[in-house]
């Protein structure tokens, strides 16, 4: 972006302004499956009523660096590809997830809509059917979180990753680098901490 000529902060805060144009669309595609072209308006002004009122939005704007409006984003084009493509449905609450933790609370509405969708004609059958279709969408909401603490893993290394995940007072003993060769006591290369 510095080639352009824009400014960085400008173009950081483009990013959160396309997950708001895409929190919008959606909101209007999800609206007109739901009800119709006017439950679309409807859904598109609630947002919109949030950053034009007067007061303090609680989600701050469109154009802020937060992870609420990405995570909100990725969570209505989940719901919109849950029927058709259920492991990109799950991709995209993993990715939620990562954009603010508090996306995990969609999870039970996640696993509803997994359950609505399921073919059966008895609630059995639909729970039974949920249970087949339901494996690769939440391993796909898993993804995104295993990906990150392995690649945090791979480029602390593993003394790091003991320091950063059991008992602090114990790890700090053992992955305190040994004043001859600057390495763990346990031989592995020493951790910044």
């Amino acid at each position: 972006m510095l080639s352009t000529g824009i400014d960085p902060v400008i173009g950081a805060r483009l990013i959160p302004l396309a997950y708001w144009a895409l929190l919008l669309v959606g909101l209007a595609v999800l609206g007109c499956r739901i009800g119709g072209r006017w439950a679309a308006l409807a859904a598109v002004a609630v947002p919109l009523a949030f950053t034009t009122g007067a007061g303090n939005s609680p989600i701050q704007g469109p154009a802020d660096l937060l992870g609420e409006i990405p995570a909100a984003a990725l969570l209505v084009w989940a719901l919109i590809v849950l029927p058709r493509r259920a492991w990109l449905a799950g991709l995209l609450v993993g990715l939620a997830v990562q954009a603010k933790l508090i996306a995990l609370l969609a999870m039970p509405a996640f696993a509803v809509a997994l359950w609505v969708s399921a073919p059966g004609a008895s609630v059995r059958e639909r729970f039974v059917a949920t249970l087949k279709r339901s494996w690769v969408p939440l391993l796909f909401v898993a993804l995104p979180t295993f990906l990150v603490e392995v690649f945090a893993l791979v480029s602390r290394g593993s003394c790091a990753a003991a320091v950063r995940t059991s008992n602090p007072r114990r790890s700090r003993r053992s992955c305190r680098p040994s004043p001859a060769h600057g390495r763990c006591r346990n031989g592995r290369p020493s951790c910044s901490r």
